[in-house]
């Protein structure tokens, strides 16, 4: 073999490893992006769960607050009809005419 053979193998055997580094390093490269996409997804997936369980926390928390306000507000309003009715009545009382003293038959 000549030297210009000799060296032209080698070369072809050096450009060969080099292309064969390349593909390793865009593999690991890849697996490396797979790698982080996989867990991005995964972190939004447990974010998403996370907070629908704090949305329905709160929920039935805002349902409880309004069940109560709603008991509150009635007796709030049983009461002020109760005492407008005894004012009502004391007001009828105070206001009617007198009735005229009948003579005994």
């Amino acid at each position: 073999m000549t030297p210009f053979e000799i060296e032209s193998l080698a070369i072809s055997t050096a450009a060969l490893w080099v292309a064969v580094g390349a593909l390793v390093a865009q593999v690991v490269i890849g697996a490396g992006q797979i790698a982080v996409v996989w867990h991005g997804i995964r972190t939004m997936i447990a974010s998403g769960v996370a907070r629908a369980r704090e949305h329905d926390q709160r929920h039935e928390e805002n349902m409880r607050n309004h069940e109560e306000n709603i008991r509150n507000r009635e007796e709030t309003m049983r009461r002020n009809h109760e005492e407008a009715m005894t004012a009502l009545r004391a007001l009828i009382a105070r206001t009617a005419p007198q009735q005229p003293e009948r003579a005994n038959d």
